[in-house]
């Protein structure tokens, strides 16, 4: 697979940043295409013996998903639903086990590496559902996890930080 390279100058070369961004799209068939620069430092995104990688989606926070690996952190999510479902009984129970399901998602991600994210991630994310449409999303690669960020949830960060306060404006 040829090699593409990020558009634009970085601020910190890619091999040596901790956490990078970049503009990226949802495809027409409502796709992204995880680049290899993205996707190489997790060995939990390899396909494992042509199994697709198994991939925890976290949607908690508004315009944000977090991509963790299945294995522990989707394991943690369905133990405790099925905590919570040894005593359906309970209302509170009902609406955490409800809560489970609005919160986290589970993402395939073949050997292309270019997961169909779901209606209900893709909402998330404010993008449109109706196909034949490229929408923009950022992509952040972090130490442990990728992040897709939805163009109106990273301009509510960048109005909202003040970790840059003091810095040009």
């Amino acid at each position: 697979m040829a090699e593409t390279i990020p558009s634009g100058r970085p601020l910190v070369p890619l091999p040596g940043a901790a956490v990078f961004q970049e503009l990226a799209h949802i495809d027409p068939h409502r796709r992204l295409n995880l680049l290899p620069r993205w996707t190489a430092r997790f060995d939990w995104l390899k396909p494992n013996k042509g199994n697709p990688a198994e991939l925890l989606m976290v949607l908690r926070e508004p315009g944000f998903v977090r991509l963790l690996p299945w294995t522990p952190c989707g394991e943690q999510v369905r133990i405790r639903y099925e905590e919570l479902a040894a005593d359906e009984g309970s209302d509170d129970n009902l609406e955490a086990m409800r809560l489970l399901q609005d919160s986290y998602g589970r993402l395939q991600v073949d050997t292309e590496h270019r997961p169909y994210l779901g209606d209900a991630a893709l909402a998330h994310l404010g993008i449109s559902l109706e196909r034949g449409v490229r929408s923009p999303v950022y992509v952040v690669v972090y130490p442990n996890s990728l992040g897709l960020l939805s163009v109106e949830a990273r301009e509510f960060r960048l109005k909202h930080a003040a970790l840059l306060d003091g810095l040009p404006a």
